[in-house]
């Protein structure tokens, strides 16, 4: 039944699509902030492991179990060991090593748990939500799996290793120290260690309906097409027999369409694949005004008739273009993109941030009036990109090249890292970017670096692609020494300091950004990263560059982004580096007050 006060909500008309009129449902934006990123249904039973950790940090050298003497803490997850030294007071040029300002090595985590009988005959799988950078999980002694991407989730099924009805050990191995075949090999970032996000135990039924993928191939005001592809597995040594229904629901929940499916899910670890296709006429679009969202329900039965399994997903629709000459478009409107950069960080707590921290922070974002935003240099936790769906802020996601690139097997981590971000992540609609690094073309380069810059780059873009070909393929140079890594993406991002590093002015920043548009024509310009440091609360009469006061930051910010119709603020906070002279450049201090000038 449809309550009264929708009802009640006004009905405007937003703009004509052909013939037909684009009829637009006005809803509060806080009816439907509300964000879960877990599967809350009790058919999957999720166990949270994130208390009662002893924690032991071994040091630098490599070791493959923790001491019999070692020195155990009490610590909660998320947990990171560089939660304070990420923000190391002491100056750069001191006695300590540029590299090992901030502890990189290896630490171990161990505490036990109980796993109830009763789930004998699930399919019981660990989850990490984030270890960086390397990891290595034990359970009652016996490795499980490793894992080398510090910044996406990863899981191991572990029904062999469990003792059911009983008290169970498990032991995670974590290094945060340089591999010359994982990205990011350095940044103006530090690579902290640790658990720092969430670990649970799942327990679902054997047989199972993997997080669907969602299409959306044409989308206009008066009709959008969806497909849901599928998959359905099995643990069991037998085929089995099932029904799988699909529902769509639109933003007031209510299901809009049904599809029905009678499916045999042969026994192994490739099941079977299902599509579901259909129309949705006049949708409610997603924007960041209007972040309607869609969900896609997977219920499961048995040849009884018993629901086995039942997930729910997030989607949306909207339709977007990036013209060279007249900018970024969403819905058919030209929407100029007004963002900040964003890390993980939070004060005291390094990496290891909670949930209400992240809602905190984004929310503040969009009170800000960001309805853009680039989530630098990696992954982030997948409850940020739920809360941009809910909030309305469009996203570039990146992975985390940085800087310099390795040779072979780095390239082949950078397509991993990839990949997993997509198939993660591809059902987000607030997401309109892939990222495939960040300041990794660089003058200093030797011909050999070069010719590896490109090459990740082109298997990167081209991985993205071929797996999302409705989505924009993105980078960030600073230094423009070979414009033939610029074409490999579909946008050219650009990071200029013009007014704060180097010798230019800032009111040379607008000219300088129109020249470079006029030279390149064909390009997509984005401004990725700019500005200026300002220390909080900290204003001067005459400002000049490099005095850090935020009177300096008010007037390099306020007249930037004209050329380039987007233009996105280095870095709405603080964050955690060993190069303690080149923090600022930030908008909003940890207690998370916005700076007012």
């Amino acid at each position: 039944m449809i309550k009264n006060n929708w009802l009640r909500r006004t009905i405007s008309y937003d703009f004509e699509a052909g013939e037909a009129k684009f009829i637009h449902i006005v809803i509060p934006p806080n009816e439907y902030t509300n964000v879960v990123w877990f599967t809350p249904e009790k058919l999957r039973d999720s166990m949270p492991l994130n208390d009662g950790w002893d924690f032991y940090f071994a040091g630098k050298n490599d070791v493959a179990q923790p001491s019999a003497n070692a020195n155990w803490e009490k610590v909660n997850i998320p947990h990171t060991w560089n939660a304070r030294d990420a923000f190391d007071p002491r100056p750069f040029r001191d006695s300590l090593d540029y590299m090992a300002h901030y502890k990189r090595g290896i630490g171990f985590y161990k505490r036990k748990f109980f796993v109830p009988a009763s789930f004998q005959n699930r399919y019981m799988k660990i989850d990490f939500q984030g270890a960086n950078t390397k990891t290595e999980v034990f359970i009652n002694g016996k490795s499980v799996g490793k894992n080398a991407n510090g910044f996406l989730d990863f899981h191991y099924q572990v029904n062999e290793q469990l003792i059911f009805g009983a008290e169970n050990d498990i032991l995670v191995k974590v290094d945060n120290r340089f591999d010359y075949d994982i990205a990011p090999h350095t940044a103006d970032f530090n690579f902290q260690g640790g658990i720092y996000r969430e670990v649970s135990l799942i327990s679902w039924n054997k047989t199972f309906a993997r997080r669907p993928q969602v299409s959306t191939p044409k989308v206009t005001p008066t009709a959008a097409s969806y497909s849901v592809k599928s998959s359905v597995r099995t643990k069991f040594t037998t085929a089995q027999k099932a029904t799988l229904i699909v529902n769509v629901l639109n933003p007031i929940n209510e299901i809009i369409a049904t599809h029905t499916h009678q499916i045999e899910v042969p026994a192994g670890s490739f099941g079977v694949e299902i599509e579901s296709k259909g129309v949705v006429k006049n949708p409610l679009l997603w924007s960041p005004k209007y972040p309607h969202l869609y969900k896609v329900q997977q219920q499961l039965y048995n040849t009884e008739g018993v629901m086995i399994d039942l997930t729910t997903d997030n989607f949306g629709f909207r339709f977007f273009d990036f013209d060279p000459q007249k900018g970024f478009s969403l819905n058919g409107r030209p929407t100029k993109l007004k963002g900040v950069n964003v890390h993980q960080d939070g004060f005291g707590k390094g990496w290891a941030t909670s949930l209400a921290d992240k809602k905190r922070d984004f929310e503040l974002m969009k009170e800000m009036g960001c309805n853009y935003v680039r989530l630098s240099h990696y992954p982030h936790h997948p409850y940020v990109l739920h809360l941009c769906d809910s909030l309305g802020i469009i996203v570039w996601e990146e992975i985390p090249v940085v800087n310099t690139v390795g040779r072979d097997e780095f390239i082949k981590s950078a397509v991993k890292m990839m990949t997993k971000t997509i198939e993660r992540d591809y059902n987000r609609p607030s997401i309109m970017f892939w990222g495939v690094g960040n300041e990794y073309y660089r003058a200093y380069y030797t011909p050999e670096d070069a010719e590896y810059a490109l090459k990740c780059t082109e298997e990167v873009a081209k991985t993205a692609k071929k797996l999302d070909s409705y989505r924009f393929t993105i980078q960030a140079q600073n230094d423009l020494v070979d414009e033939r890594i610029m074409s490999l993406t579909d946008i050219q991002g650009r990071n200029r300091y013009f007014g704060w590093y180097g010798k230019e002015s800032y009111k040379e920043f607008e000219p300088m950004m129109e020249e470079e548009v006029k030279k390149h024509p064909n390009w997509r310009i984005i401004v990725s990263e700019y500005g200026a440091e300002g220390k909080y609360g900290y204003h001067v009469d005459n400002p000049v560059r490099f005095d850090h006061s935020m009177t300096y930051q008010w007037i390099f910010i306020k007249p930037i982004g004209k050329p380039s119709k987007s233009t996105i603020i280095w870095q709405v906070q603080l964050f955690g580096i060993c190069l303690i002279f080149r923090v600022g450049q930030k908008l909003v201090i940890f207690r998370t007050s916005i700076k007012k000038v």
